[in-house]
């Protein structure tokens, strides 16, 4: 019946719209700023999935796997609550309280994986040339000091 096609909505994605409703959108969030940086194309494509959908869970716990929490530097690990506080603690706030460990260890190993990167450079960084050192470890150790 032609009134219930009446009521329906078809939209047209192949229609360009006039500048003035673009500008109404707002900036489009997939381009890349003009001063933005470019990741290696591959890098941002495997990124932009595990953002998207995370990553399976057992190829996490194989990664978090591969690193020890360094002996001078505990505090990439999350403290564990006092036996005395954790009795008495309900249980809704038990269960935030292990969800904010379980981010915390792991960004923690994450810290991991980045400063045996650091450090490994570091033990070699003779064998760096001087112009990519400055670039490649500003970079690191920033990534570092934003992460901590």
């Amino acid at each position: 019946s032609s009134e219930s096609r009446d009521n329906e909505l078809v939209i047209h994605n192949d229609v360009s719209l006039p500048e003035d409703v673009i500008d109404m959108l707002g900036d489009d969030p997939e381009s890349t700023a003009e001063n933005g940086s470019l990741l290696h194309n591959e890098l941002a494509k495997r990124w932009k999935v595990f953002l998207q959908n995370g990553l399976k869970k057992d190829d996490l716990l194989t990664i978090l796997s591969k690193y020890d929490t360094p002996s001078n530097l505990s505090l990439l690990t999350a403290p564990i609550l006092n036996p005395e506080v954790k009795a008495a603690l309900q249980k809704p706030i038990l269960s935030v309280d292990f969800s904010h460990s379980e981010g915390q260890n792991q960004l923690g190993k994450g810290l991991c994986a980045l400063g045996k990167a650091i450090s490994n450079i570091l033990g070699n960084i003779e064998n760096i040339p001087g112009d990519m050192r400055s670039g490649l470890l500003t970079d690191l150790f920033n990534s570092g000091r934003i992460l901590t």
